[in-house]
């Protein structure tokens, strides 16, 4: 069962609409998806209380999406840390799971500990040449490829400081020669 995640505080109707489409979507496909949007946690719940209770039906899923907007979350972002503790695969684009052989190309975030300019620069460049090539040192060059290639998150050290290139999202591409597999 797949849980999905995202950010619910902020956007209007709590933004169950995208909620709602995700799961739909993950169901035509035959998926099986748990949408917290539809556990009854009774009226007017407590942010917390809806938490708790959201973590429990995670612990219970064998994978996590991660809808738009998740790093703005602080919900989000705790249930995907969960997620990775218990060791479970963590899905940035719904596509990637209800249309595999979409051609799409990935949108990265970059995150540099320190943000020093080698290592902000060092990480850019990753990203420039995910598809054909990644400098870093020799013993990370192929599991970065390889992470940047499949959309997985990638963090490596280099000196003091520690960078992690984190997949946001797929996008439909019209690009000769950039694909994700």
């Amino acid at each position: 069962m797949i849980y999905i995640s995202g950010p619910m505080t902020g956007p209007p109707d709590l933004n169950f609409p995208a909620f709602h489409a995700a799961a739909a979507a993950l169901r035509a496909v035959g998926l099986e998806a748990l949408n917290p949007a539809e556990l009854d946690h009774g009226p007017d719940p407590a942010w917390d209380a809806c938490l708790r209770s959201d973590i429990a039906a995670l612990v219970e899923c064998k994978s996590i999406l991660m809808l738009d907007g998740w790093m703005q979350s602080k919900g989000a972002r705790l249930e995907r840390h969960i997620a990775v503790q218990l060791g479970m695969p963590v899905h940035y684009d719904i596509e990637a799971l209800v249309a595999p052989d979409a051609d799409t190309a990935w949108m990265f975030n970059v995150d540099a500990a320190g943000k020093s300019h080698a290592v902000f620069d060092l990480a850019i460049e990753a990203l420039r040449y995910a598809m054909h090539h990644v400098y870093l040192p020799t013993s990370q060059a192929s599991e970065a490829l390889a992470a940047l290639n499949q959309g997985r998150e990638f963090s490596y050290s280099y000196g003091f400081s520690t960078v992690s290139i984190i997949p946001v999202r797929k996008r439909r591409v019209a690009c000769e020669g950039v694909h994700a597999n």
